[in-house]
């Protein structure tokens, strides 16, 4: 989950909800992250969308998008779209 704080948590599903990873942006997260395979997808503040490695939280890329991002992405058929503040729709390979 991300957080308004910049930080991408991931929890344990049990009932504890035991932090498994978190990663800091820098920059506010005001959307749900996008899940697929062992990849997470998030925008943030900051003009940008991470793409982090699901088992560790480690960034496997950050792109810039042009403005601000509060959208939720979305994958399909591997490829990562997200629209920004400015309402431009951006498409990007997630391989």
């Amino acid at each position: 989950m991300g957080e308004a704080t910049g930080t991408v948590r991931a929890r344990h599903t049990d009932t504890d909800s035991t932090v498994l990873w978190q990663y800091d942006t820098s920059s506010a997260i005001g959307s749900d992250p996008a899940v697929t395979g062992n990849r997470i997808a998030v925008g943030a503040d900051d003009d940008s969308l991470y793409l982090l490695d699901a088992s560790m939280g480690d960034p496997l890329t950050k792109k810039s998008v042009g403005d601000r991002v509060h959208s939720s992405p979305t994958i399909v058929d591997g490829v990562l779209y997200v629209g920004d503040d400015s309402g431009t729709a951006v498409a990007l390979d997630n391989s």
